[in-house]
Order: structure tokens, then C-alpha cells, then sequence
């Protein structure tokens, strides 16, 4: 049960922290957002009303938590395999920390923007477009 908790708290935090993320540039005919997320799109930048405010897609938001938490769950139960003294020492205080940072960053993440929750990134396409928008996609290290 620790591994699951564990797994998903971090999950959580790599996703609100977004150190490996794409953005998608779309070639609007006008101004619109850029959109982030790794692998599904789960937030866009910008907003129509200030720059403290975004939008969170649920569809995506969820999706790349399951897929980190389950990636993140192999990954401990392949570390807590390893046998061996000091690493059986290092591995509690380096997931103690990542669970600090990972509920620090999200705690900044939720309380510092002004999110509203949309169901899927295509809606906002839908809406406002009436042709096909063609987005390009980078990776990026850092957001």
C-alpha cells in the first residue's frame, strides 16, 4: 500500500512540476494558448483573462497520472529488489524527499493559479474554430 501511495504522490508531482513535457504550438489565425502535457495534453499556458490563470483538461490531467503512477510503481518495485546495506539506507531518504517535493509543487501548482476544469482539449478547438488547426509538437526538458 506505501508503494501505491507513494507512487501516485510522486506521479502527482511530476506532473505539476512538468520537468519532461511536449507543447503543442498550434498555428491559430489568430492568438490562442499553447498546450502542455506528457504523453496526453492536460493544461494550456495562457487564458483569456490574466496570466495567473489556465485551464486543467480532466481527460488529460488523469491520463498522465495513471501512466507516471504505474511507471513510477515499476520503478519502486524494481529499486526495493536491490539488496545491499547502503542502498537499502539511501532509498527511504531519497523517496521521504521526493514525496516532500512532489506534495510542495503540487500544493504551488493548485494554489497559485487560477485553474478552471475543462473536460478535453478538444473542446476548446470546437468552439472557437471552425477548420481544422494543425499543432506541432516539441519536447521539453523544463518547462
Amino acid at each position: 500500500m506505501k508503494k501505491i501511495i507513494f507512487s501516485i504522490i510522486t506521479a502527482l508531482g511530476c506532473i505539476t512540476d512538468e520537468f519532461f513535457t511536449f507543447k503543442y504550438v498550434c498555428d491559430y489565425p489568430e492568438h490562442g494558448p499553447e498546450f502542455y502535457g506528457f504523453p496526453f495534453v492536460q493544461e494550456t499556458n495562457t487564458s483569456w483573462i490574466f496570466s495567473m490563470s489556465g485551464e486543467i483538461y480532466l481527460f488529460g490531467f488523469l491520463g498522465n497520472l495513471v501512466l507516471w503512477t504505474l511507471f513510477i510503481f515499476i520503478l519502486v518495485v524494481c529499486l526495493h529488489k536491490i539488496k545491499g546495506k547502503l542502498a537499502q539506507k539511501i532509498i527511504p531518504v531519497f523517496g521521504w524527499l521526493i514525496m516532500a517535493w512532489s506534495i510542495l509543487v503540487s500544493f504551488v501548482y493548485f494554489g497559485a493559479i487560477d485553474w478552471r476544469l475543462k473536460y478535453t482539449h478538444d473542446d476548446f478547438k470546437i468552439n472557437y474554430y471552425q477548420s481544422y488547426i494543425a499543432c506541432e509538437r516539441e519536447f521539453l526538458w523544463i518547462k
